[in-house]
């Protein structure tokens, strides 16, 4: 990561800044490095690349939509909301309905539940999607209609496997299954969900670490 954004760091200087690939790497970069490491200066400096492209690009919805992101993770949530709204009012009709589920996010950070349920209630969404479901889920436990809740998480854990998802989205999937059980007074599921969960992750990391040593092994030879 820090080679890729030295790279791109120097690749943008080269270009007096006229470079918008090298922005958008960079975004990602320290975006990702924020999401890793923490701290409040990885977020400013995404948020100064954001704000260079949207001078350049101001109503390009996937930006207004990443600086909204960045406005939610700064705690700024009124500007994250506007920004969010922008974005869905910028989008093409084909995308929409993610910047849609966007927003929901943003609400529901905010605590704006009616107007989180609104949104999902009154915009078309493909209701059978791994991203919707989770989302449907979440407000269900929140209203208090637990049986809801889980159904819905046991049809997105069907979707992440159909789909292949990564190891560390079924595993999330798994833990929000077992908060929803948790909340039914069901410790006998909690147990048989947590169970499939560390499993999971266990076969993962496990994974990850012979990938890492037959690297090494490569790289010898």
């Amino acid at each position: 990561m820090e080679d890729g954004i030295a790279f791109f760091k120097h690749r943008l200087h080269k270009r007096r800044g006229e470079d918008r690939v090298a922005r958008r790497k960079l975004i990602k970069a320290y975006m990702l490095r924020f999401k890793a490491y923490g701290g409040a200066t990885n977020l400013q400096k995404a948020k100064i690349h954001l704000e260079a492209l949207l001078q350049r690009y101001p109503d390009k919805a996937s930006l207004q939509s990443s600086l909204a992101g960045i406005y939610l993770a700064e705690h700024r949530f009124r500007e994250a909301v506007d920004m969010a709204r922008a974005a869905v009012e910028s989008a093409d009709p084909e995308n929409r309905a993610k910047l849609n589920l966007r927003l929901f996010d943003v609400f529901w950070a905010y605590g704006k539940y009616e107007e989180a349920e609104q949104l999902l209630r009154t915009n078309k969404f493909n209701r059978h999607s791994f991203d919707f479901l989770v989302r449907e889920a979440r407000l269900a436990d929140k209203l208090g209609n637990l049986e809801k809740a889980r159904g819905n998480m046991v049809l997105a854990l069907r979707e992440c496997k159909a789909y292949a998802q990564s190891p560390v989205v079924i595993a999330w999937c798994h833990t929000t299954l077992a908060h929803f059980e948790h909340h039914s007074s069901n410790p006998k599921a909690v147990c048989i969900v947590t169970s499939r969960m560390n499993s999971i992750l266990i076969k993962s990391l496990s994974n990850a670490f012979i990938r890492i040593d037959w690297f090494k092994v490569r790289k010898k030879h």
